[in-house]
């Protein structure tokens, strides 16, 4: 029988990257779209997409991302690989959220992100907590039962 720990880690990463968050989600869209400047265009404004969000910043003539740059920054390797996979990228695409080819688009690099790096971290993080649960108490199950809580139970899911 597999570990507990890899138990854990396989129900946390897979629920978090499967559940993942809806790509025109104006708090996590707007992060993809600065990731996909800064890997395709090595730009931190988002002034393309713009108008995709009402969660932005401006300064001076242009539109930035007005949160935290820490996700954004994970991110922008996934958005390389997946472009360099895929032989695509957001030029030449219609940027509008009605436009199939650019909702796949979209989508996919937001799966991508939520499972290379949230449900990674989020895993990662329910394992800790298991570990610290298990050695203060000296039960597995109170360890497995206290990071399932906080994995799945708090806004961090």
């Amino acid at each position: 029988m597999p570990r507990p720990s890899i138990l854990l880690f396989a129900l946390v990463w897979l629920s978090a990257a499967w559940f993942g968050s809806w790509h025109w989600n104006p708090n996590s869209a707007v992060r993809l779209f600065a990731a996909i400047q800064i890997a395709e265009r090595q730009e931190a404004t988002i002034d393309r997409f713009e108008a995709l969000t009402i969660d932005k910043a401006t300064f001076g003539r242009h539109f930035y991302l007005d949160k935290p740059p820490g996700m954004t920054l994970m991110v922008v390797p996934v958005i390389a690989a997946a472009d360099a996979a895929t032989g695509d990228s957001a030029d030449g695409k219609v940027l509008d959220a009605a436009d199939p080819t650019f909702d796949r688009y979209i989508k996919l690099r937001q799966w991508l992100a939520a499972a290379a790096i949230n449900a990674t971290l989020l895993a990662l993080a329910a394992l800790a907590l298991m570990d610290i649960g298990r050695r203060a108490t000296g039960s597995t199950g109170a360890g497995v039962f206290g990071a399932l809580a906080f994995a799945l139970g708090t806004p961090l899911w």
